[in-house]
C-alpha cells in the first residue's frame, strides 16, 4: 500500500519543501536588500556633512533614520575620529542585523539618488555608516512559511494515506488474495481458489485464475494416470529386457562352448594331419588351416562383441605395469610383425595404471595388429606417456593414413577402408569395434589422429597408478625331469578328446583318456604320480566342471603341469586360473599354441592365459 502512494507523497513533499525554501530565500533577499539600501541612503545623505565635520547635521540624519521602522541604531564615523551615534529607545530585539556603507563625496547627481555602488572596496571614502535593523519580523515570517509548508506536507501525507487505504480496500487486498492463490497453485495445491465476488477487472482475473487451476487439476490427474501407465509399461519392458539379457547371456555361454567345440576338434585333427601329411597333401592342409584360422578369428571376435554388448563382461581392475602390457603385446605380435616385414618398436616407461589387464591388453593388441596390417614394410611404435592423472598409450605407424571423414567410422563393425574384396589377411573389420566397446566398458577415452599419406596414431588413456609394493612370491617347486611324458586328457566331447590324444601322441607323449570328473579323479588316484600333464576341459557337464579335476591333481602330485581348456573367457575364470597357477587355453586352440603350452617335461607352470 505504501509503495503504491509513495511516489505521490515524495513528489508532494519535494514540491512543498521547494516552495517553502524559495519563500524563505525571497524574504531573506528582500530584508538584505532593504537593509543595504537604508545604509547606502544614509551614507548618501551624510557625505558632505561628514566631509565638513558638521556634527549637528549628522545627528539630524541619524535621528531621522532611527524613526524609520525597524532601525535600532545608526553609527556615522570617519577616519579622523568623528563618531555620531543614535539608538532607538526601548528594549533591544533578540534578532538584529547590521548593514554598512561607505560614505563618498558624490561628484554629480541629486541627493535623492542614494543607490551608490561601493564595489571599489571603500576606495575614496570619507567615512562609514552602519545601520542595525531589527530582524525579528523576518524570523517570524520565515517561521510562518516553514509551518505553512509543514502543514501542507502533513495534509498531503494524510490525504495520501487515506487514498492508499481506499486503494488497499479496493485493489491491494484482492491482489494479495490472488497472489496467495497463485502461490498455492505453484506449490502444487491445484484445489486452491481465489473466489473474488466482484464484477470488475479483478473479479474477471480471479475467475480466470480459478478456471486455470481447475484445468490444471484435470490435466494433472490425467498426467498422473499416464505416468502410472508408463511406469507399468516401463517395468514390463525392463522385465522383458532383463529376460532378454539373461537369454542372451545363456546363448553366449552356449555359443562360447558349443561353437568353439567343433572348431577346436577340427583344429586338433588338422594339426595331427599336418604331422602325417605328405608333400602333396601339405598344401591342402595349409589351406584348410588358413580357413579354420579365419573362421576361429571371426567367431572369437563376434562372441567378444556380443559379450561386450550384452553387459556380461565385468571389469576386474588392478594395478598393472605398462611394461608388462608391452611385453605381452610384443610376445603375441612379434611373429605377425616379422610376417609383415614391419619393425615393431616398444618404448617402455616405468609407469603403472589401474585398469582391467585383459581388456586393456585386448585394446593394445588390436591397435598394434591393425597398425601392422596397414604399415607393411614400415614401422610401428608403441609408447606411453603420463599426462596428469592419465597415462596415454599410443600406437603410431607410418602407413597409408586415414582421411578425417573416416576417423569415427573405423570403429564400426566390419568397416574397412582398403579391403573391398574382404581379404581375411587384412582383418575382419571387428578389432577396432571391440576396442571401442571395451573402452566404453572401462570408461576410458580412445581416439585417432591421422592424415592420408602421413600415417596414423591410435591412442587410449588409462588411469595412472602408483607403483605397487613389491611382493615376494614363493619359488615354485622344481621337480626332476622324467624320461617319458604322460598326459591325462579329460573331455566329454569324444571328437576333441580323440583329436587331442592323437595330436600329443605324435609329439611323443603317452596318454590316458577320461570323459567325466569321476573317471579323471579315479585315474589320478590310481596312477596320479605318473602324470606329467593334465589337459582338462572346463565344462564337462551341466553340474561338473574341470576345477574338481584340477584340485584333485594338485593334491595328488603338485609336479603335474595343469592345462585347462575352455571357451569361457569371463574375468572370473581368468582370475581363478591365474590365482591357481593354471595355464588357461581358450578354444579353439591351435596345435602350435597347445605344443607351446605343454613346455618342457617336468617344469611346473607359473599360470597364465594363452589365447589361440
Amino acid at each position: 500500500m505504501l509503495l503504491a502512494v509513495m511516489p505521490c507523497v515524495v513528489a508532494t513533499m519535494l514540491l512543498t519543501s521547494y516552495f517553502t525554501i524559495d519563500k524563505i530565500r525571497t524574504l531573506e533577499d528582500g530584508f538584505t536588500a532593504n537593509g543595504g539600501a537604508t545604509a547606502k541612503r544614509l551614507a548618501s545623505y551624510s557625505d558632505l556633512s561628514l566631509y565638513a565635520g558638521d556634527i549637528g547635521a549628522l545627528r539630524r540624519v541619524s535621528q531621522d533614520a532611527i524613526r524609520e521602522p525597524g532601525v535600532q541604531s545608526v553609527q556615522i564615523s570617519n577616519g579622523a575620529g568623528l563618531l555620531v551615534t543614535a539608538h532607538r529607545n526601548g528594549p533591544v530585539p533578540a534578532q538584529t542585523r547590521g548593514f554598512s556603507a561607505a560614505v563618498r563625496i558624490r561628484p554629480t547627481g541629486s541627493f535623492d539618488d542614494w543607490s551608490v555602488d561601493d564595489d571599489d572596496g571603500g576606495a575614496g571614502a570619507v567615512g562609514n555608516v552602519r545601520v542595525v535593523i531589527d530582524s525579528s519580523g523576518l524570523y517570524r515570517q520565515e517561521l510562518r512559511s516553514a509551518i505553512t509548508g509543514l502543514l501542507i506536507g502533513l495534509a498531503t501525507l494524510i490525504a495520501a494515506m487515506w487514498g492508499a487505504t481506499l486503494l488497499a480496500r479496493g485493489i491491494a487486498a484482492p491482489l494479495r488474495q490472488l497472489g496467495v492463490t497463485v502461490a498455492a497453485i505453484r506449490a502444487g495445491d491445484l484445489n486452491a481458489r481465489s473466489r473474488l465476488d466482484s464484477d470488475d477487472e479483478l473479479g474477471r482475473l480471479s475467475a480466470g485464475i480459478d478456471d486455470m487451476a481447475a484445468a490444471l487439476a484435470g490435466h494433472h490427474s490425467e498426467l498422473e494416470a499416464r505416468v502410472r501407465e508408463a511406469q507399468l509399461q516401463a517395468q514390463q519392458r525392463l522385465s522383458q529386457a532383463e529376460q532378454a539379457n539373461a537369454a542372451k547371456a545363456r546363448f553366449l555361454a552356449a555359443a562360447s562352448h558349443d561353437l568353439r567345440q567343433p572348431l577346436h576338434a577340427v583344429g586338433l585333427f588338422v594339426g595331427k594331419l599336418r604331422e602325417t601329411a605328405g608333400r602333396d597333401q601339405l598344401a591342402l592342409v595349409e589351406r584348410i588351416d588358413e580357413g579354420l584360422s579365419g573362421m576361429s578369428g571371426l567367431l572369437t571376435a563376434l562372441l567378444d562383441i556380443s559379450r561386450l554388448d550384452a553387459g556380461v563382461v565385468e571389469p576386474q581392475r588392478s594395478v598393472v605395469s605398462i611394461g608388462k602390457l608391452f611385453d605381452d603385446a610384443e610376445a603375441t605380435l612379434s611373429s605377425l610383425a616379422i610376417e609383415r616385414e614391419t619393425r615393431l618398436l616398444f618404448r617402455r616407461r616405468d609407469l603403472h595404471v589401474d585398469v582391467d589387464p585383459a581388456l586393456s591388453a585386448r585394446i593394445l593388441s588390436n591397435f598394434v595388429e591393425n597398425a601392422l596390417r596397414y604399415a607393411a614394410g614400415g614401422a610401428v611404435l608403441v609408447s606411453a606417456q603420463r599426462h596428469g592423472d592419465k597415462v596415454r598409450v599410443q600406437v603410431r605407424d607410418n602407413g597409408i593414413g586415414i582421411a578425417s571423414m573416416y576417423h569415427e567410422r573405423v570403429f564400426e563393425e566390419f568397416f574397412q577402408l582398403d579391403n573391398p574384396e574382404r581379404d581375411r589377411r587384412k582383418g575382419l573389420g571387428l578389432g577396432l569395434a571391440i576396442c571401442a566397446r571395451a573402452a566404453r566398458l572401462l570408461d576410458i577415452r580412445i581416439g585417432l589422429e591421422s592424415a592420408v599419406g602421413k600415417g596414423s596414431c591410435f591412442y587410449f588413456d588409462l588411469p595412472a597408478a602408483e607403483r605397487p609394493a613389491p611382493v615376494v612370491a614363493a619359488a615354485p617347486a622344481m621337480p626332476t625331469a622324467r624320461a617319458q611324458g604322460r598326459a591325462l586328457v579329460v573331455d566329454d566331447d569324444r571328437a576333441i578328446r580323440d583329436g587331442t590324444i592323437g595330436l600329443i601322441e605324435q609329439w611323443g607323449l603317452t596318454t590316458v583318456a577320461a570323459s567325466t570328473v569321476d573317471e579323471a579323479v579315479e585315474a589320478l588316484v590310481s596312477q596320479g604320480s605318473e602324470f606329467d600333464y593334465l589337459l582338462c576341459d572346463l565344462q564337462l557337464s551341466e553340474v561338473d566342471d574341470g576345477w574338481r579335476v584340477i584340485e584333485a591333481a594338485r593334491r595328488i602330485d603338485a609336479r603335474t603341469r595343469l592345462l585347462l581348456v575352455s571357451g569361457d573367457t569371463s574375468a572370473a575364470t581368468l582370475r581363478r586360473a591365474r590365482e591357481n597357477g593354471v595355464v588357461l587355453l581358450t578354444k579353439p586352440v591351435t596345435p602350435a599354441k597347445l605344443r607351446a603350452a605343454l613346455g618342457p617335461v617336468g617344469i611346473s607352470p607359473s599360470g597364465g592365459t594363452l589365447a589361440a
